[in-house]
């Protein structure tokens, strides 16, 4: 049950006090005000309700479907391939984009989707990746892992984890670099990239430089104050992650730390992270209490929060959307790169760091 102090304190605007600047990106008692065109699509889909509006009532089969996918390629993008790299629960489709650059050793950014583990394809997030890799400069790596409920936990999490080691031994075969590879992913996607993270310090197989959690689901719980502000009428529900949750879990020990990587006893020596929160939206408060536990075990992190709903990234219509976008390859160009590395800008310029 959320804390009635700390909804008394909500329903009278305060905020969190004493506070330092780098402190308050984790407060959980005040958000970013809403943004505009966000607001706009929450209005629309109140007038337009889909029916059944919960996941758990709609056929998989449905929720899966898709128009036939037309891509097209950014001109900014030099190569888009798929490749098969075989894993213990069968092939692992992986799609790689490469940006246009002189530069034959680029940075990885192995991805992984959101979809709730039950959803989600390479084609539904082709309008993400490819403006990554030109973002970033990055190789980027989309992981088009199995999914829930037909494969449940740890199928999904092995795929990833093979899928990283597989782009480990033989990424330098496509143009990328072996020794700086990073792990991203929003959502349940944000979940495997965190638990990827805490199975390669465990095996000390692979060697990670940096991780991306956009959104994340960390925890297999509901009682934060996150989810009861926004339980409806945000997009993603509370229900909805029940059900989710329900079809990844089945009836496993949901504070295993690679279901639920909050419940890690140590998150020490982990890749430093970049956190991208959306203030409205249920999963919020445990993404800012996984950023602050990276924090306090010494992992360098940068937090950055948005005012919009939990997936907002797949809304390209969106300018929030596109600024969050930016701001990820900004800074992955930042992290990624090593002095005297060139890449390419959106200008078409080739640049040396």
């Amino acid at each position: 049950m959320v804390n009635l102090f700390v909804v008394i304190l909500l329903m009278f605007g305060l905020s969190m006090v004493g506070l330092s600047a780098d402190e308050g990106l984790f407060d959980v008692f005040t958000c970013l005000k809403l943004d505009s065109q966000t607001k706009e699509l929450l209005d629309y889909q109140k007038e337009h309700p889909d029916h059944p509006k919960l996941i758990e009532e709609i056929p998989l089969k449905i929720l899966r479907e898709r128009p036939p996918y037309e891509q097209s390629k950014m001109k900014e993008i030099d190569t888009i391939q798929t490749i098969s790299i075989s894993g213990s629960h069968g092939p692992i489709p992986v799609r790689l984009y490469t940006p246009k650059t002189d530069n034959l050793s680029l940075p990885v950014l192995i991805y992984f989707h959101g979809g709730g583990w039950t959803l989600g394809c390479l084609d539904g997030y082709d309008k993400i990746c490819q403006p990554l890799a030109v973002q970033s400069g990055c190789l980027v790596a989309s992981v088009d892992y199995h999914l829930a409920p037909e494969h449940p936990f740890p199928i999904p999490l092995q795929d990833c984890y093979e899928s990283v080691k597989w782009v480990s031994e033989n990424i330098a075969e496509y143009k990328g670099n072996p020794t700086r590879i990073a792990v991203g992913g929003d959502s349940a996607g944000g979940n495997l990239a965190a638990a990827v993270t805490l199975m390669a310090r465990e095996s000390n197989e692979i060697h990670l430089v940096y991780q991306v959690l956009i959104y994340p689901a960390v925890s297999y719980q509901f009682d934060t104050l996150s989810y009861e502000l926004f339980k409806e009428n945000y997009f993603l529900t509370k229900d909805d992650m029940k059900c989710l949750w329900k079809y990844y879990v089945q009836g496993q020990d949901r504070n295993n730390p690679y279901i639920s990587p909050l419940k890690a006893s140590c998150l020490n020596n982990l890749p430093p992270a970049l956190l991208i929160i959306a203030d409205y939206d249920v999963l919020r408060d445990e993404g800012l209490a996984y950023g602050w536990r990276l924090k306090e075990s010494n992992v360098p992190i940068t937090v950055k929060r948005y005012g919009s709903i939990h997936g907002f990234l797949g809304f390209d219509s969106l300018n929030v959307s596109k600024q969050a976008i930016s701001d990820i390859g900004d800074h992955l160009k930042q992290v990624l790169y090593l002095k005297g590395d060139s890449y390419l800008t959106p200008g078409d310029k080739n640049v040396t760091k």
